[in-house]
């Protein structure tokens, strides 16, 4: 019941924000150490290990790539590695974790479900570009892809083909 309420006024946050959610302005420059979150949702199928390629396709050190697993029963140790859930966001809406302070480079958004708290989270979190799947709302996204996020093999196929659009907008 109290998730269900949550849900509710989440939703009703959510929608706010995203209408007065202001257009990027891209500008042309490079960024060569660009700082990326991956939030992923634990449906996905996705292991650590598997996530190594973001290093090598954008050629920067492990500690420039945070990862934010939603709802994971991981315990992880390492510092890049943060876990959320439902608990961390309070019925006003206010998101009780050190990550949201922080301004990303690129948000990947690795879900396909139609879930008000990942959507909620991405809407949230303070990026320059932003990656994410047809599944989801397209409107959090600069970057959509048709395939799911749970076909690492095309996301690494896909993502060195737009790494200078990628990089030129941040």
């Amino acid at each position: 019941m109290k998730n269900e309420l949550k849900k509710i006024f989440l939703k009703f946050f959510y929608d706010r924000k995203l209408n007065n959610l202001q257009k990027k302005t891209f500008k042309k420059t490079k960024k060569l150490n660009p700082k990326i979150l991956i939030l992923i949702d634990k449906n996905l199928n996705i292991k650590i290990k598997d996530l190594s390629f973001f290093n090598e396709i954008f050629s920067i050190p492990q500690e420039n790539i945070n990862f934010l697993w939603f709802d994971s029963s991981f315990v992880f140790d390492y510092s890049n590695h943060l876990r959320i859930d439902i608990d961390d966001i309070n019925f006003s809406g206010k998101i009780k974790n050190s990550f949201i302070d922080n301004k990303y480079d690129i948000l990947f958004n690795l879900y396909e479900r139609d879930n008000i708290f990942l959507k909620y989270l991405s809407v949230n979190i303070k990026n320059k570009f932003s990656i994410g799947f047809l599944t989801t709302d397209t409107k959090l996204n600069d970057l959509v892809f048709n395939f799911s996020p749970n076909d690492l093999n095309s996301i690494k196929k896909e993502i060195p083909k737009y790494y200078n659009v990628i990089n030129n907008h941040i």
